[in-house]
């Protein structure tokens, strides 16, 4: 396996060290022993979503060794909804930077102009469909999008 995705994604977050730009991670990838090796680099980030999808599935005392790694680190076995987790890491920090209860709404639609253009979605790997649908939805809610497209 080859981490197609999270290099240049590091790469990126590399640019803006520590705190001086919020940064968060979602990566989907099967292959334990790429996860294993990349988690201790993931710190830097205010949130790391990690949707492992391999098997067999990642033990207890795995997943705890992960976390523990650093940053907020989050591993889910299974495989992403990226529309859906594109749309809650936006919402929770709008919410929390506005100071909204967890109770209260938040459409992200209705955000100033300048508070969207702040968010960028960065997608990269080989997918035509993933890298469309979430083009389709940083356009829905008026942020930017990059893509770089690895599909030789």
């Amino acid at each position: 396996h080859t981490p197609v995705g999270i290099t240049p994604a590091l790469g990126v977050m590399g640019q803006y060290a520590g705190s001086t730009r919020m940064k968060f991670l979602v990566w989907s990838t099967r292959s334990a022993p790429m996860l294993k090796f990349f988690a201790p680099l993931l710190g830097d980030a205010q949130l790391a979503m990690i949707f492992y999808t391999g098997r067999p599935r990642l033990g207890q005392a795995e997943l705890d060794a992960i976390t523990s790694q650093g940053g907020n680190i989050i591993v889910q076995q299974h495989r992403p909804d990226l529309l859906h987790t594109l749309e809650e890491v936006m919402r929770g920090y709008e919410k929390s930077a506005a100071g909204i209860s967890r109770a209260g709404e938040l459409d992200l639609r209705r955000l100033d102009h300048n508070t969207r253009a702040a968010w960028c979605a960065l997608y990269c790997g080989g997918s035509h469909a993933i890298r469309d649908q979430l083009e389709g939805c940083a356009k829905d809610l008026g942020i930017g999008f990059q893509a770089e497209l690895f599909d030789w």
